[in-house]
């Protein structure tokens, strides 16, 4: 017998058979609502065992056990771990050391260094692999007594400078 204000707990129509009285499947989702009748039966107070509220803090007491687990559990760092670790540090440093007086060089230690033109080179190329970025493409052409109209050929001798 269908009561207006009966609705389905898994897709909510209204006007469905109690499912609290009898078993009860829904006419619109096709859902079996019997399980919800045998829950009603066993947590009614007095007529059964009120199952939720031990589920319940059941629920809670092991979802803050876990977050205090997580929360507290740090990796542990053994003293090998912590002897490579300086080692790493040690060796980044230097290399950063070593970076830094790279990029200060001098240029008067490259005045004598002569480069020979390869297939498929250009002055902005060239430029590009000694000081790292193409504009000074000019100042080559320049050092060498030309221009940029200036064509290269394969075995030119460029000074760089």
């Amino acid at each position: 017998m269908a009561d207006n204000n009966i609705k389905c707990p898994v897709c909510g129509k209204v006007g469905i058979p109690d499912f609290h009285s009898e078993d009860v499947k829904c006419p619109c989702c096709g859902s079996d609502l019997s399980i919800y009748r045998k829950i009603d039966a066993i947590s009614e107070d007095g007529n059964g065992l009120n199952i939720w509220k031990p589920i319940s803090a059941v629920a809670i007491i092991a979802a803050a056990v876990l977050g205090v687990l997580l929360l507290t559990n740090k990796p542990q760092v053994s003293t090998s771990d912590m002897a490579e670790i300086a080692q790493l540090k040690d060796s980044i440093s230097i290399l950063n050391e070593q970076i830094s007086q790279k990029s200060s060089v001098n240029t008067q230690y490259a005045l004598d260094y002569k480069y020979v033109v390869r297939k498929r080179d250009s002055y902005w190329s060239i430029s590009k692999k000694f000081y790292g970025v193409g504009t000074r493409a000019e100042e080559i052409a320049q050092n060498n007594g030309r221009t940029l109209d200036t064509p290269l050929h394969i075995g030119d001798t460029l000074k760089i400078k």
